[in-house]
């Protein structure tokens, strides 16, 4: 079976393609330079009924907060600086100016990191959610007919921010990603978190 794996950035799709590799499964390309290429280009290339298209899906929120420390982890001692941000009561503050320059519905939307997963996920096969991510492996794994292995994970994917990231939130940054990120949310069983 030929499987094309759509890669939702921010939503565990590195580990989940590296552990597919292992297993021995020829990921078919997307064909374009991005690996995060837009449907659009993806489907010039590909009849996307010839293969068994699988992607990844993650809480929009967490998603953000992911790609915020992602981003701002090119500069050394990043986590420090957020560390201290939160000790002096500045994170929301730092976070919410990031979001409303990153998500703001007028920009065109080119960053790679913040495509909606629903744009994927619509045409997927199968669809892997980040918060159930070795369950759904697993289920994959079945349904491909291969052996099933632990998804090897990055450290900082394990706890951290990934687990407490509405204290990154004021109520103004939520609605920003629920606005953004709208499609996920109605097509992929989301809910604006409260804090």
């Amino acid at each position: 079976m030929r499987v094309l794996y759509l890669h939702t950035a921010k939503a565990g799709g590195t580990a989940v393609k590296e552990t597919l590799k292992l297993s021995g499964v020829d990921l078919e390309h997307s064909g374009v330079r991005d690996t995060h290429a837009r449907l659009l280009s993806i489907e010039r290339q590909w009849d996307l009924t010839k293969v068994f298209v699988v992607c990844n899906k993650r809480d929009p929120w967490e998603r953000c907060v992911s790609y915020y420390y992602h981003q701002h982890n090119q500069t050394n001692g990043f986590g420090g600086f957020c560390s201290a941000l939160e000790r002096t009561g500045q994170l929301k503050k730092v976070f919410h100016s990031w979001v409303k320059d990153r998500l703001h519905l007028k920009k065109k939307r080119s960053d790679h990191h913040m495509f909606s997963a629903w744009e994927y996920a619509s045409v997927s096969d199968f669809v892997i959610d980040y918060q159930n991510m070795q369950e759904d492996y697993d289920r994959l794994c079945d349904r491909l007919g291969i052996a099933k292995r632990t998804i090897e994970v990055k450290p900082h994917q394990i706890g951290g921010y990934t687990t407490e990231y509405l204290k990154h939130y004021n109520e103004e940054s939520l609605n920003i990603v629920a606005d953004y990120f709208i499609e996920d949310i109605k097509h992929l069983g989301y809910n604006i978190p409260r804090i």
